[in-house]
């Protein structure tokens, strides 16, 4: 069984943030380096917003930015800094190290951890079942991912870009390799768009590909990229319901999206049910009907569950966090290339940040840089949407 991918991620992060930490650690107990290096950290931070992407991406920056200007410029002061972080500082710094290591000690979120390799070891036929599916993956549009990646089902808009010819031609190159032979895939004269469809076969070795057709090319996608996820929390892989998943991780809703993009009443209702543990009709509808929305959608679906919205401007993830622990989980709006998208954020933590991406229909921990960069906070002030704790 191979090492699943996000754990390599979220282990090589946080022992990169901790080097940098121990780091911090030494330059800030020692009088004058504190202030030459603290000063570096200013003009750094400082030029963040003018560097190329590149340079912005690398780890070290999450470590600078999660540092507040206010302790930058304190621990800059000569003699005074030292001393306030000998007596400050250091103490709450070392409290939070180890809160850290208590969550992840044992791994004990380590069995959510879905890896796709880590399917079907047993099965005398693993390597054709794996072939299979990618093929079916690269038959759809699906983009390739090491995890275990659910999507909605395509709603009439998607078909829009749908081209008969092509997809039939596909389909009939698909049929003459030996994964249709074995079992995997079988013809399917019921669908006026496609000959052929997965065998159940197939589908219960990899049942993440339930939704997964030829028929659209509007939108399926990715929201992060393997590497920019920490962890795995919950997983249901039970496709769209009208009644939300409990994550086995906070108790929070989990929603898979009911079309490729209708994620605005996903995240509403996820939010919603986390309050009322039960949705309106107009929302159920919206559930099953929309498909594109926007931000007055979701403050009419929260309005009409009897729900105040919370719309706050934040500049920082520092204050994003205490708006988090003030009304609770936000939706938030990224765009991490693959078009505008609503996810929400439950929680921030000294290496990632967990949500729900309903179009995964998931909750995740993913990068801080990956989070900034999609939400746009390492350039400006982003809004998020909360319901108001009555």
């Amino acid at each position: 069984m191979t090492i699943p991918l996000i754990a390599q991620n979220r282990d090589n992060y946080i022992a990169k943030i901790s080097s940098y930490k121990k780091f911090d650690r030494i330059m800030n107990n020692l009088p004058v380096a504190n202030t030459i290096y603290n000063f570096a950290l200013i003009i750094m931070k400082t030029l963040y917003f003018v560097l190329p992407q590149i340079l912005r991406e690398r780890d070290f920056f999450d470590f600078i930015l999660d540092k507040s200007n206010l302790k930058c410029f304190v621990l800059f002061l000569p003699i005074i800094g030292n001393v306030t972080y000998w007596s400050y500082f250091g103490p709450k710094e070392a409290k939070a190290e180890e809160q850290i290591e208590d969550l992840h000690d044992g791994d004990v979120f380590r069995k959510n951890i879905q890896n796709v390799s880590d399917i079907g070891g047993e099965l005398t036929e693993e390597k054709q079942a794996r072939e299979a599916l990618e093929a079916w993956r690269k038959l759809c549009n699906v983009p390739p991912s090491e995890l275990m990646r659910q999507h909605s089902g395509f709603s009439a808009y998607d078909t829009m870009r749908y081209n008969p010819s092509e997809v039939q031609n596909q389909c009939r190159k698909l049929q003459e390799t030996n994964n249709f032979k074995l079992g995997y895939f079988e013809e399917d004269f019921t669908n006026s768009f496609t000959n052929i469809k997965p065998a159940q076969k197939l589908i219960n070795i990899f049942p993440f590909i339930i939704n997964y057709t030829p028929v659209g090319r509007h939108g399926y996608c990715n929201s992060y990229a393997d590497n920019e996820i920490m962890q795995i929390y919950d997983n249901p892989l039970d496709g769209f319901q009208e009644k939300p998943h409990k994550s086995c991780y906070n108790e929070k809703s989990i929603l898979l999206q009911g079309a490729t993009r209708g994620c605005t009443a996903a995240v509403a209702a996820m939010l919603v049910y986390d309050h009322q543990e039960t949705l309106s009709d107009t929302l159920r509808l919206a559930l099953k009907n929309r498909n594109l929305g926007n931000e007055e959608d979701i403050e009419r679906d929260i309005s009409s569950c009897g729900l105040s919205c919370v719309i706050s401007r934040v500049p920082s993830m520092e204050r994003l966090k205490k708006c988090l622990e003030k009304n609770g989980p936000a939706i938030i709006t990224i765009d991490n290339g693959c078009g505008g998208h609503v996810i929400i954020v439950d929680e921030i933590w000294i290496d990632q940040v967990i949500i729900r991406d309903s179009i995964h229909g998931w909750q995740v921990g993913i990068t801080k840089n990956a989070f900034r960069s999609s939400s746009g906070l390492c350039k400006e002030r982003i809004k998020i949407l909360q319901i108001e704790n009555q």
